[in-house]
């Protein structure tokens, strides 16, 4: 029997983007109980491997913590992690950044979304008000779905 000929699709593209989302401390950029929209999700993309970086240092009032998920699932990548943490030059794919190197997690890949990329910032009377981070996304388009 021949093997049937798979023709790859448009979709079937890998496509990388990075944005760098900066905290400023004000709502939806750090402020306790806002939403940080760190990467915008248009349609439906399957995520190869989402690899956010600490480019500047995360300057932090108290101990503020922040999540990465998608609008309404804002836990779907990872759990709180202490923003005083997340330094710069290391990967956050886990709550214990290390500078070293780590194997991607599983929550971290193979992940159908199409919701926007997101991060909450939580414990009272605290934010995150300075630093930033590098988002990298690698994903193939579902059906026309895109990243900004």
């Amino acid at each position: 029997m021949t093997p049937a000929l798979i023709t790859p699709g448009p979709g079937s593209r890998i496509t990388e983007f990075t944005k760098r989302f900066t905290f400023t401390g004000a709502a939806n950029f750090g402020l306790t109980g806002s939403a940080c929209t760190f990467l915008t999700i248009t349609g439906t993309v399957f995520v190869v491997a989402l690899i956010p970086v600490c480019a500047v240092d995360l300057g932090v009032t108290g101990a503020p913590t922040v999540t990465l998920g998608v609008t309404n699932n804002d836990v779907l990548f990872l759990a709180a992690t202490l923003g005083s943490v997340i330094d710069a030059g290391e990967a956050w794919i886990n709550t214990t950044p290390a500078p070293d190197g780590l194997a991607l997690p599983a929550t971290m890949k193979d992940i159908v979304i199409s919701a926007d990329v997101i991060g909450t910032v939580a414990v009272a009377a605290t934010s995150i008000d300075s630093g930033s981070i590098d988002f990298t996304i690698f994903y193939r388009s579902v059906n026309g779905g895109a990243v900004s």
